[in-house]
């Protein structure tokens, strides 16, 4: 069984009075414990993806299932995914503590089960010392971690990462992307991840797909990403 199934996947939204096609047909499978790193230029639907996978985009055609199950069954809450993007968002008026828990608060978690994960979580992540603070605080870097452990506290099955780390200087895109591969080892999880960057893809993916105009166009070893490099940074 894999952790998530699409297939045909079709998506169009409404511009300037006219339909345009977003997504063109998508098919994808996701093993668990894997990542899988979507490269393409912008606007070729790299994030309408991520958003269906959500569901907070509807299709218009296609099927997706996770774990067997029929997405048209599932809530995004019932889905059990984690979304990181680039924003870093955090609620700046709440602690980072509460910014972590919020997602447990949410499902009504017992206080000390709460308090006991977000230790657990914040310590995993080096950001323990900063459970005090306000977001505004903290570097680019540390917010991520925020991010990332808000994520994580929930035990997704799923990990959905829309460029997260396209605003973070290049030592600590290195950093994430280690805390990436360990937290794939750690929670036996299964990421997508959607970057600019083809080092984000040479150092934590198990696969490499390239999309381009709403489709998959072809999958790239390492080696052959590595040869074509300067093509793809170009068509960025």
């Amino acid at each position: 069984m894999k952790r998530l199934v699409i297939k045909d996947l079709y998506v169009s939204y409404k511009e300037k009075k006219e339909m345009v096609e977003v997504l063109k047909g998508i098919s994808l499978e996701l093993n668990f414990n894997e990542i899988v790193v979507i490269l393409g230029p912008s606007g070729c639907g790299k994030t309408t993806l991520l958003k269906a996978i959500c569901g907070t985009i509807e299709p218009d055609g296609g099927e997706m299932t996770f774990g067997g199950i029929s997405g048209n069954n599932l809530t995004t809450q019932e889905r059990n995914l984690a979304y990181v993007s680039q924003s870093f968002f955090t609620y700046d008026y709440l602690t980072v503590y509460n910014n972590i828990a919020l997602p447990l608060k949410a499902q009504k978690i017992p206080i000390e089960e709460i308090e006991r994960r977000v230790y657990s979580i914040s310590k995993k992540l080096g950001i323990e010392f900063l459970l005090s603070r306000k977001p505004k605080a903290l570097s680019g870097g540390q917010r991520q971690k925020v991010a990332l452990a808000r994520a994580l506290i929930k035990n997704p099955d799923i990990f959905l990462f829309d460029e997260p780390f396209s605003n973070l200087d290049p030592l600590v895109r290195v950093e994430l992307r280690k805390e990436i591969k360990r937290l794939k080892e750690e929670y036996d999880a299964s990421m997508i991840f959607v970057t600019h960057d083809i080092n984000d893809a040479l150092d934590i993916a198990d696969r490499i797909l390239i999309m381009e105009d709403g489709i998959f166009k072809k999958e790239l070893t390492k080696n052959e990403l590595k040869e074509n490099a300067i093509k793809y940074i170009y068509e960025e």
